[in-house]
This record gives C-alpha cells, sequence and structure tokens, in this order.
C-alpha cells in the first residue's frame, strides 16, 4: 500500500491565515464555537433595566380619582436611586428625589416602586388621560413611560 500524500491542515478548509489553521480545525473549532456561543448567550440573558407603568383604573366616569404604578425592573447602579417625574394630564408635574447615596445604600434599600394619586376630569366628551413617568438621574432622563385612561 503506498502512503497517503499529506495534505495540509488549512487546505479545504476555508480561513484568514494558514497560521489560524491548526486552532480553526476538527475539534478545537468545535469547542472554540460553543464557547463563543455561550459566552454570547450569557450575555444576552442579561435583563435590562426597564420602566413598567400601570393604573388601577383604564376607563371611568369624571371626575374620576386615579392611581397610577411605577415599577423599576432589572435595575443596575447606573439606575439606582432615580429622580421620579409624574406628569399629569392637567400639565402639573411631581417630583420626588431619593434621598439615598447610590455609593453607600445597597441596592435592597432603595425602591423600586412608585405611586402618584391624581384627578381626571373633562367636560362630557370621551377623552383620554394622559398620565406621564420619568426616571432620571444627574438631569439625564433613564426611562419615559405613559399610560391612558379613558374618561368621559
Amino acid at each position: 500500500m503506498g502512503a497517503k500524500p499529506r495534505v495540509p491542515l488549512h487546505s479545504g478548509f476555508p480561513s484568514f491565515s494558514p497560521l489560524m489553521a491548526p486552532f480553526l480545525t476538527g475539534r478545537t473549532f468545535l469547542a472554540v464555537s460553543a464557547a463563543i456561543l455561550v459566552l454570547v448567550g450569557a450575555i444576552s440573558a442579561i435583563p435590562k433595566p426597564s420602566l413598567d407603568v400601570r393604573s388601577n383604573k383604564t376607563l371611568g366616569l369624571a371626575p374620576l380619582e386615579v392611581t397610577i404604578y411605577a415599577f423599576l425592573r432589572n435595575p443596575t447602579e447606573e439606575w439606582s436611586c432615580p429622580t421620579v417625574v409624574w406628569i399629569a394630564p392637567d400639565g402639573t408635574v411631581a417630583t420626588r428625589t431619593s434621598d439615598c447615596d447610590p455609593e453607600t445604600t445597597p441596592e435592597t434599600v432603595w425602591s423600586r416602586s412608585y405611586r402618584l394619586s391624581g384627578p381626571c376630569s373633562t367636560d362630557g366628551v370621551i377623552v383620554p388621560c394622559e398620565f406621564s413617568v420619568e426616571l432620571r438621574r444627574n438631569d439625564k432622563v433613564l426611562a419615559r413611560k405613559s399610560i391612558s385612561v379613558m374618561v368621559r
């Protein structure tokens, strides 16, 4: 039997450089690919912070007292101890500043849920009564969400 011709490692496999060919073949290539996929999956699995806004009513007759709830989900250090700004349908702005220091206060101490009650009134027509909530830190708006309540 004749000896098989020796085939270089980089032949038949597209690679950027013949120097990379030993690392991109066979089991090593599969192991590196699997490690990259696991790493990318772990990074994308980290949930991002978000603001969730809800109300106790979605429809009602004027004058209607509405309670709005804001929930901070998956907070990070950047989102800790925010200033909460409530914007009512009549243009009234209410601000709640946090008195905690994010560098010294543990995450379990500062609040992640906020509540505000406000009136909605109209002139007899059905209109949406829209409340907005903003989370701010150092004059930077981190998140803003609005919610509408139909009032007649």
